[in-house]
């Protein structure tokens, strides 16, 4: 199993993204079982939306929507627990600028067991707790 951050779904989609042909990679190279969490999938839409350099961002973003229904990812409700524990991460990681989002991936990687993460993100390596795609 391996986690999917939103830096990857989008990259994925956005041609002119610096890590498109990785995120093109690991989609069809990957063949582990791939999980995300609703609030990977919120950030990710948002993302698509609000980025004005893809010319057809409204389409991008019913795309990725299209494509999880599909079976790209499996898809994990963040519990009531999940997000007190990453509220009280990122107040307890004063030193880190982690995101809720990021906050909420880490703890739900935990409670499921996971060790390995696709993310471009920084903060996925700061961490420390989980192997990182790419290597």
């Amino acid at each position: 199993m391996i986690f999917v951050d939103a830096s990857v779904f989008y990259a994925r989609i956005a041609r002119d993204d610096e890590h498109h042909e990785e995120a093109d990679h690991f989609f069809g190279g990957v063949r582990s079982p791939r999980l995300t969490t609703t609030a990977v999938v919120y950030e990710t839409h948002a993302l698509m939306l609000r980025v004005s350099r893809m010319a057809t961002s409204a389409h991008a973003a019913r795309q990725f929507l299209a494509e999880l229904d599909a079976g790209l990812a499996r898809v994990v409700h963040v519990t009531r627990e999940d997000h007190r524990r990453a509220v009280t991460l990122v107040r307890d990681h004063r030193d880190k600028s982690y995101s809720l989002c990021d906050a909420v991936s880490f703890v739900v990687m935990e409670r499921l067991r996971i060790r390995r993460a696709a993310s471009f993100d920084r903060h996925f390596r700061q961490f420390g707790r989980f192997d990182v795609w790419p290597l």
